[in-house]
């Protein structure tokens, strides 16, 4: 990828980061999840013009939450198999780990179609997930990572509806993490300023563009 180390997009390297972590730490879920999301994402591509595996968005998650200290089997798990349901047709209870890892893949997963869903179900959707801690941090990790990575291969309309979706959702999104698991709240404010941070210089770009 243009500009960036190519050790940060490279699936062998990422894979086997996570793989080496998570059988240090005896994090049986994550190796569970690790082998099964490759698998599934097999022969996907990101929505990007750099041509990177799809796997190395859920892979470049899960060290995001490793480095940040969210060491949690659960947490790390269901940050690997978010989109396999949603992309993959895998269903949700199907998925090799826990039954609370399952269920917040499920609550994860959008069950309508880009540009299908009523602002009512995406609030609905939001309302859901919110009320479980391992399904919150996971989308917030999500959209940091999404955020980081929209200037590669979005439009630039995309990138304006995609950060207005943003500012709508995720403020209250991260308020809420905040006052219920003030455990995260230095983990919070990272993901929180990174994304942010990105929104504002590709505002910026955008801005000076015109």
């Amino acid at each position: 990828m243009r500009g960036l180390p190519s050790e940060l997009f490279d699936e062998e390297i990422l894979y086997t980061r996570v793989e080496a972590f998570a059988g240090e730490h005896g994090l049986k879920d994550t190796l569970s999840a690790l082998a099964f999301a490759q698998k599934a994402h097999e022969g996907q591509r990101r929505d990007s013009s750099e041509n990177i595996p799809y796997i190395v968005h859920p892979l470049q998650i899960t060290l995001h939450a490793i480095a940040l200290g969210m060491i949690e089997d659960e947490l790390l798990a269901t940050a690997l198999l978010h989109d396999v349901c949603e992309d993959c047709g895998v269903a949700w209870d199907r998925l090799p780990v826990s039954e609370s890892i399952q269920n917040s893949v499920r609550l994860l997963t959008k069950t309508w179609a880009a540009g299908e869903g009523s602002k009512e179900l995406e609030q609905a959707y939001y309302d859901a997930l919110s009320e479980d801690r391992i399904a919150l941090m996971v989308k917030l990790l999500d959209r940091c990572n999404n955020i980081s990575s929209m200037a590669g291969g979005f439009s630039g309309k995309r990138i304006i509806r995609y950060m207005e979706e943003t500012q709508t959702y995720y403020g209250p999104l991260f308020e809420k993490a905040a006052q219920k698991y003030p455990d995260y709240r230095d983990s919070l404010f990272a993901i929180r300023y990174q994304m942010y941070s990105v929104m504002e210089a590709v505002q910026r770009k955008l801005l000076d563009s015109h």
